[in-house]
């Protein structure tokens, strides 16, 4: 099955490093996309011990905007807003 999903008008930089204490399991620079993932072989770890650095920098004021409402009852470690960046950690 296919689906018709983001297309290359719709990408945006995003970045994300994914770590535990002092060990970093995944980190991604800015790069254009519009689903950002990263996988590892790792050793099991467990995953409340894990933290996420997000970024995703936004086209336009108004999608920022958007994003910034529909999470803004959400529980994150930290949310900042730079301009039209949004920077969350989980």
């Amino acid at each position: 099955m296919f689906y018709n999903c983001g297309g290359d008008d719709d990408m945006m930089p995003t970045s994300i490093k994914i770590y535990s204490d002092e060990r970093v399991y995944v980190d991604r620079d800015p790069y254009l996309t519009w689903w950002a993932t990263g996988f590892v072989m790792a050793d099991p770890v467990d995953p409340k011990s894990l933290s996420m650095d997000f970024t995703i920098d936004f086209q336009n004021k108004e999608m920022c905007d958007a994003f910034e409402n529909a999470i803004a009852d959400k529980d994150f470690s930290k949310c900042e807003r730079k301009d039209n960046k949004m920077i969350i950690t989980w």
